[in-house]
């Protein structure tokens, strides 16, 4: 599958308003989108074939094809064969000669007269040779062509993932016909030219095509045995199916031989392609919905998944929180719903994929982002006799068990929140690495989506798990891409280097005078039990507290033994005023790489570390919004995957609730579709509301449309109050995404869209 930008879509229809030919068009995508095969040159033909799709896809209308009559449409003459019968040296230097385009018609003449299955038409690269005779010139041919999509006995001899195949494909050639004309008959030849084949095929392959290949592969038939193959060195792996695509019932099973054409040439076909936090601007139509940009962009291998995908996450978007024989009323979709949910070759990632996507998207042009990384338990205790693969939670033998989540949230400067950068839920597999190992890779993360976007300064948030010495290496290892913040765990007693020797790092900081002070609101908080790596955590009570700042510059000493140092700003924020009764008074020890010991940048890691709060709130959608933890299924991969579905929905209200305080001003169509507004619009005039904003909304803010969407489910605004909190956004979306879904299919059979009604 692949995906078109949105300047690409802008110029087709600009270009097809010109009249301009389809021929043209296709060369012209192929330049927009860098479309070119590995030797450079467009791929004009994939291009043409996918354009009228492309074009129904966005309402654009395409000029007529225009018929050609195709070259060399006559019938060629039949190929002559030549009679000999003797030994390999009786045909004098036997050699292999590339076919040129004057030759083509004669190769395909001799191969449709002499060979049993004709002249190959198999699409994309090819490479045909003549079979030459010293002494009775042409002899025969072979011909080469780009690899089949999936040969099952092939591709369990190689060895690769399906993202692996996907990738390498170009590595595999197949050799599609051998032909010696039937007349010659000479001891060892075909074994001979197979040999000189295997030499010469990877250096004219990769001249002509800019890959070079590292194994071939072909099928015998059935009545043949594959001697010469096996004399050459081909190794036989196994049969055919006998059922290659677009055939009409079944085929004879033809043998499968391979030929290795490098050492290691295994490892060069199963390495999987890095992933990468790279960014594109994809195009949609105009009627897409939020779930077609959140999971319409899945690139799992078999494109069925992918649209079963964004099949579920338009199912997720219209009934929220719903169970998924609720959320699908159509027994073949509940039914196809729930074999994705198992099926094996679909993870978490494949369902996150196209929102991570658009999560980076939405970071451009952002200053600074916070990636913002913490670890919640998903309580699954009334499944652990049903349910395979929960993992203990709670510490101490409670037997408590579900799914730990450790979770990175992209949040602007201003505080909304754009998305999520990465979700891992596998960390306490008995089979997995150390559960330290997350808190390292969202600093990964962190560090591609800084490459990514270098306009954009990212820092990695963590709390006091998050202080380990590899983080700080890690982020040390490339500065220049991502910054880390981390509180300082108090247990660990870091220390830090002087003229004198090492000294403790909080004893250190303590003895500076203050820089300065600041009122800090701190929010309430639930009380959280003790687990497996976490220690319990008391309730808490908003208030605002009275902090006292102060800063140095330090160069942090590497634990135990260790001699190496990094250098970090460290921010001690000490409360001054007096807490409840119970609560400990704030202390928090802040380790930077960013800026210098000044004020300006105390108050700025202040700032940045109290933003973590915003996950923590995120979780609290996720569990009160989804209700995730509701959900019941017997493997605990099942449930992951519809962690990711939830994770994707809870943060869209959660986006709404903080882009209304953060962003009040930013328009109501960046966060909403216009159907949504429409439909809010006559779903508030029906039921007698006041003052509702009626369509065009081009200059509708987000935070008035937010107190519609709240008004709609019952909230008053008022000046205690004035904005809606995350349940009474999710009671609202609960009745308008449906209403909205039926207004849609509705659409085409209405003579006055709604969105048009004032």
């Amino acid at each position: 599958m692949r995906h078109f930008e949105a300047e690409t879509v802008d110029w087709l229809r600009e270009q097809t308003g010109r009249g301009v030919s389809r021929s043209a068009l296709a060369r012209g995508i192929c330049e927009m989108e860098g479309w070119v095969n590995d030797a450079g040159e467009p791929c004009t033909s994939s291009a043409r074939t996918v354009l009228p799709k492309l074009a129904a896809g966005f309402g654009i209308a395409l000029p007529p094809p225009v018929r050609t009559v195709p070259t060399g449409a006559a019938s060629a003459p039949d190929f002559p064969d030549v009679s000999f019968e003797g030994g390999l040296s009786g045909l004098g230097a036997v050699t292999l000669e590339p076919v040129q385009a004057s030759d083509r018609g004669s190769f395909r003449a001799m191969m449709d007269a002499r060979h049993p299955r004709g002249a190959p038409a198999h699409p994309g690269r090819k490479l045909a040779f003549w079979l030459c005779s010293e002494r009775l010139g042409r002899i025969g041919g072979l011909t080469f062509h780009a690899a089949g999509w999936h040969v099952k006995a092939r591709d369990a001899f190689v060895g690769w993932s399906p993202r692996a195949r996907i990738a390498n494909l170009p590595l595999l050639v197949n050799n599609s016909r051998f032909l010696v004309l039937p007349g010659v008959r000479a001891r060892n030849l075909a074994s001979h030219v197979l040999a000189l084949a295997a030499d010469r095929l990877a250096d004219d392959w990769e001249t002509v095509h800019g890959v070079r290949p590292a194994a071939l592969y072909t099928f015998v038939g059935p009545d043949r045995a594959g001697t010469c193959y096996a004399a050459a060195g081909w190794t036989r792996v196994g049969e055919s199916s006998g059922s290659p695509p677009g055939a009409c019932g079944r085929n004879s099973r033809c043998g499968i031989w391979m030929l290795p054409l490098e050492d290691g040439w295994r490892e060069r076909t199963c390495t999987e392609p890095p992933v990468t936090a790279g960014t594109s601007c994809r195009a949609l139509p105009e009627d897409a919905s939020w779930a077609d940009l959140e999971f319409g962009f899945a690139r799992h291998h078999d494109g069925r998944v992918n649209k079963r995908i964004l099949a579920m996450g338009r199912a997720w978007e219209t009934r929220p929180g719903q169970p998924v024989s609720v959320a699908f009323s159509e027994t073949k979709d509940r039914k196809a719903a729930y074999r994705l949910l198992s099926n094996p070759t679909v993870t978490m990632d494949h369902v996150l994929e196209s929102h991570l996507a658009a999560t980076r998207d939405r970071c451009l042009g952002h200053d600074v982002v916070l990636a913002i990384e913490d670890t919640t338990m998903l309580d699954f205790t009334g499944l652990a006799d049903v349910a395979d693969g929960l993992a203990p939670l709670g510490g101490g033998g409670s037997g408590s068990v579900g799914i730990p989540t450790h979770a990175t949230l992209a949040i602007s400067g201003s505080g909304r929140a754009l998305g999520l950068l990465r979700i891992d839920a596998d960390f306490r597999k008995p089979e997995g690495p150390s559960e330290s190992r997350r808190w390292r890779d969202s600093m990964e993360t962190a560090r591609e989506l800084g490459r990514a976007n270098p306009g954009t300064r990212v820092i990695s948030v963590a709390d006091r798990e998050g202080d380990t010495w590899e983080m700080f290496a890690c982020q040390a290892a490339e500065p220049e891409t991502a910054g880390l913040l981390v509180r300082a765990c108090a247990s660990k007693r870091r220390k830090a280097m002087t003229d004198g020797g090492s000294v403790d790092l909080r004893e250190r900081v303590t003895g500076l005078d203050p820089v300065g002070r600041r009122t800090v609101d701190v929010p309430a908080r639930g009380r959280t039990p003790a687990s497996k790596g976490r220690r319990a955590v008391k309730a808490r009570t908003a208030r605002t507290a009275e902090i006292e700042l102060r800063v140095a510059r330090v160069d942090l000493k590497e634990p135990g033994s260790g001699t190496a140092t990094l250098p970090v700003t460290a921010v001690l924020a000490s409360e001054t005023s007096t807490p409840p009764k119970g609560t400990e008074p704030i202390s928090w020890l802040l380790l930077s790489s960013e800026g210098g010991a000044d004020l300006e940048n105390a108050i700025a890691t202040l700032e940045n570390y109290r933003a973590r709060w915003r996950i923590e709130e995120w979780f609290k959608a996720l569990k009160q919004f989804t209700r995730i933890e509701d959900r019941r299924f017997d493997d605990a991969d099942d449930l992951r995957k519809c962690l990711a579905f939830d994770a994707v929905l809870a943060w869209r209200a959660f986006d709404l609730h903080k882009a209304a305080r953060a962003e009040p001003e930013r328009p109501a169509l960046d966060f909403f579709h216009v159907d949504e507004l429409a439909i809010l619009c006559l779903e508030m005039a029906r039921l007698g509301f006041k003052n509702v904003r009626a369509p065009p909304f081009d200059d509708l803010a987000v935070r008035e449309a937010v107190v519609d969407l709240a008004r709609y489910a019952g909230f008053i605004p008022s000046k205690r109050q004035p904005l809606p909190g995350i349940m009474k956004i999710r009671t609202a979306m609960k009745f308008l995404l449906p209403a909205t879904a039926v207004y849609r299919g509705l659409k085409p059979y209405l003579k006055l869209p709604v969105s048009t009604v004032s």
